[in-house]
């Protein structure tokens, strides 16, 4: 591991771009720093990204600090992906399970400091940018991180009732869904909850907290629909008529449905554990409606972060 990797924004003279951010002292010159650094400049792919934010009264006078809200708040990260042309915004998913500690309201001392931390998943191997945005108007210097697993991409095993599945995600072709579910996972969201609708030839859905298909994680992800096909194994997210509803629920393909392209994220395949996704879809199912709620609700034991060979 190498040290600590560092970016710096300085806030004086920012009073209007920061005046929801920054309470108290505005009509003088409020002297603040921000500065956001990662614990390291190399992760491991599937790993966390640990970035701390700290704010920094250099002048001698105390002043309000507001809270800092990580993604859907005051401060917003840009993630460019190696290879990637432009940024992807990591928004509401930082606002989920996978929270941080927030930065409350205080009165910070001339000379003192105050912080919070973050984690970002490490969703593909090589070296990537990350950028701190505040109230989308002040822009922080850029962090530079390696994520170390050449030849290898970033996966999931979920482990339930009828065996173990590996699947393979996309980040490629959906960032921010791919990071959502891995935060999820790590913060045991999947562990005990079961397969509320099964088609069998179409496709198995999880997710569900409620249990009936109306739950969610309390947030709903931007629509990342994208070329990939909806073909047996392929893994997906749910969502209602609103394309930007996706939050938790998702389904596994058993068949081929071509009329879900481009009108569902696709985010991942399964590589490993086809057959259970077999086993799931024959289950039997109550009559009534499209008869797609199982008699007896397989469960998901466990949703772990693997790594997987790049083929």
């Amino acid at each position: 591991m190498r040290g600590i990797a560092e970016m710096t924004g300085k806030i004086l003279g920012a009073a209007v771009a920061l005046a929801f951010f920054f309470g108290g002292n505005l009509m003088a010159a409020v002297d603040l720093d921000v500065t956001v650094a990662a614990k390291s400049d190399k992760v491991a792919l599937g790993e966390d990204i640990e970035v701390t934010v700290t704010v920094t009264n250099k002048g001698k006078e105390a002043t309000q600090v507001g809270e800092i809200e990580f993604g859907r708040g005051s401060l917003e990260f840009d993630l460019t992906l190696p290879g990637g042309k432009k940024p992807i915004r990591i928004t509401r998913i930082l606002g989920g399970v996978y929270s941080p500690k927030k930065l409350a309201m205080k009165t910070l001392d001339g000379g003192k400091s105050i912080s919070a931390a973050v984690k970002i998943p490490a969703i593909m191997a090589g070296k990537l940018k990350l950028v701190g945005i505040l109230w989308s108007k002040v822009q922080l210097d850029a962090l530079d991180i390696t994520v170390e697993g050449k030849g290898k991409i970033v996966g999931l095993k979920m482990e339930t009732d009828e065996g173990d599945m590996d699947i393979a995600l996309w980040p490629e072709v959906a960032p921010n869904t791919a990071a959502n579910i891995i935060m999820l996972a790590k913060g045991g969201f999947y562990d005990g909850l079961g397969f509320h609708r099964i088609i069998k030839g179409f496709m198995i859905q999880g997710g569900c907290p409620l249990g009936d298909g109306t739950g969610g994680p309390g947030f709903s992800l931007p629509a990342e629909f994208n070329d990939r096909h909806h073909e047996k194994g392929v893994f997906s997210m749910a969502r209602s008529s609103d394309r930007d509803s996706a939050g938790s629920q998702f389904f596994l393909m058993h068949g081929k449905a071509p009329h879900l392209d481009g009108q569902y994220t696709a985010f991942g395949k399964v590589e490993k554990g086809l057959e259970v996704v077999d086993k799931i879809a024959n289950l039997p199912t109550r009559p009534g409606g499209e008869g797609s709620t199982p008699v007896n609700v397989p469960k998901i034991k466990k949703v772990t972060v693997i790594t997987l060979k790049a083929k």
